[in-house]
């Protein structure tokens, strides 16, 4: 038994040297035969991976990575942003999220600091430069339908607006016929005040 596994083991390691050695002479035959330069004009394929190389340092607009954009107040103008779309754009990056949120800092004319009423005139009309400038500069735009999570507001009434199920423990002794309502009110304010706690402690 010995025997014949030593002597299975020695053909297939013959045999695996000869298809060692005939690669290796077809290849040499070939690298020796003259190579024959491309006409002009002729298209020259890349390989598979150097294409793969050129992707990656140079990936097309629709593959580039897009940035979240705060627009807080939104007080902004043309020029700042103008100047950050260029910013972006020389970054590499494909285009952004416009996140139009709450202002952080009051009106301050004499430093262009003016706040635009979300969705006024004055407000479209940046969010339209914004859109016209991204596109002569081949960036990709989207914009978030509102500022708040879950989005809402006075104009959604309560057929359609945001709910969440809740869960209240009441105990009930026998024999009892009524069951106090829980004050919806009072576990608002708990909630707010936990929230308050929790950002405080964050």
């Amino acid at each position: 038994m010995i025997t014949r596994h030593r002597t299975a083991d020695r053909s297939i390691w013959l045999a695996a040297l000869l298809a060692s050695l005939t690669i290796v002479a077809s290849v040499a035959s070939t690298a020796s035969e003259p190579q024959t330069p491309p006409s002009p004009g002729a298209t020259v394929l890349a390989t598979p991976l150097a294409d793969l190389e050129r992707a990656f340092r140079t990936p097309p607009d629709d593959a580039r990575i897009m940035m979240r954009w705060w627009w807080f107040g939104p007080s902004v103008t043309k020029a700042g942003l103008e100047r950050e779309m260029r910013l972006m754009k020389d970054a590499g990056i494909g285009g952004f999220e416009i996140q139009p949120v709450y202002p952080v800092a009051l009106d301050d004319p004499a430093h262009t600091l003016v706040t635009l009423p979300f969705l006024s005139d004055a407000f479209i009309d940046h969010l339209r430069f914004t859109a016209v400038t991204a596109r002569e500069l081949g960036l990709r735009v989207d914009l978030t339908i509102g500022s708040g999570w879950p989005y809402g507001g006075p104009q959604i009434d309560i057929t359609q607006a945001a709910g969440k199920l809740r869960i209240e423990r009441v105990p009930v002794s026998a024999g009892s016929a009524r069951v106090p309502v829980p004050d919806l009110r009072a576990a608002r304010w708990r909630r707010r005040r936990s929230t308050r706690a929790r950002c405080w402690m964050s």
